[in-house]
């Protein structure tokens, strides 16, 4: 979403909180809530190390600015309009991206060998990700009418152990 002009909001309560913001937003799960993703900063590191005897051993470091927080006030019974494009009129409690969820840091490695039988080969690998097995949040609820108001939608999947084996040929 995109807001223009002054004409361009639900709720004229929100043109200091919104005035010329982008506010893109993905929808959550059928159990979340729509979650802005407007990261201030991300970074991503990438490695991969051959090893002796065709071992490979890698991985990746990923970290973000936390998700935006919106907390606005919601009238649930007005009537939606084509006027406000059938959104329930919200109204902000502070100005754009003054409030965000913690920050997002997930590392992830894999180890891997490569056996050669004449033509073919046998990869055997494991994986590991969120290492650190941390349990950021990544959704919840915002809107401050609703009696489940703060409720966590959504963590960083846990820890996960694979052992994986590919066979080429």
């Amino acid at each position: 979403r995109f807001y223009p002009t002054r004409a361009s909001y639900n709720d004229p309560t929100n043109i200091e909180q919104l005035d010329g913001n982008y506010a893109g937003y993905i929808s959550g799960s059928s159990a979340g809530t729509d979650q802005s993703m407007n990261p201030r900063w991300m970074g991503k590191l990438g490695f991969a190390v051959r090893l002796p005897l065709d071992i490979n051993f890698g991985g990746t470091l990923i970290a973000r600015d936390g998700y935006i927080l919106r907390k606005i006030y919601q009238e649930l019974d007005i009537e939606r309009s084509d006027a406000n494009n059938n959104d329930t009129p919200s109204v902000y409690s502070a100005p754009y991206g003054t409030f965000r969820l913690s920050n997002f840091a997930m590392l992830n490695l894999q180890l891997s060998k490569v056996i050669r039988v004449q033509r073919a080969s046998f990869t055997l690998s494991i994986d590991l990700f969120n290492v650190f097995n941390s349990n950021t949040v990544t959704s919840q609820e915002d809107v401050i009418t609703q009696s489940n108001y703060e409720q966590i939608y959504k963590y960083v999947s846990p820890r996960i152990f694979r052992l994986g084996l590919r066979f080429k040929f």
